[in-house]
């Protein structure tokens, strides 16, 4: 069992079966699922968790990469570098004030590139 957030700042508890479940179901992932995956540390989840670093919500793209570097470590982060790469120059320079990628640019950006080791030491 896994210990996480919901998407209402709460903590539940989830089983591997909650997490097939959701798969299964088709549904948009929710945050606990998300979490849940990193933390079982297992490599069939990552198919699901790549499409949420594009999520418009922030926190998902958060919970995402974290999950990411649960699970694959190194390789998860040279999976984020290349996305990171594919966005504009525009959006990097001058993103829309109030926009959820001014949080990307500022706070997560420059950890990915810091490396592995310092982004575990915050989660």
């Amino acid at each position: 069992m896994y210990r996480v957030v919901t998407d209402y700042n709460t903590y539940v508890w989830m089983k591997e079966e909650d997490i097939e479940n959701s798969i299964k179901d088709d549904f948009l992932l929710k945050r606990e699922i998300i979490m849940a995956m990193g933390m079982t540390h297992n490599k069939k989840y990552l198919k699901y968790l790549y499409p949420y670093l594009n999520n418009e919500v922030f926190y998902k793209r958060r919970e995402a990469a974290q999950s990411i570097f649960l699970i694959d470590g190194e390789e998860g982060l040279e999976n984020l570098k290349k996305r990171e790469s594919q966005l504009d120059d525009i959006e990097y320079n001058d993103p829309p004030s109030g926009s959820l990628q001014v949080i990307y640019f500022k706070k997560l950006k420059p950890l990915i590139f810091k490396g592995f080791t310092v982004i575990l030491r915050i989660t």
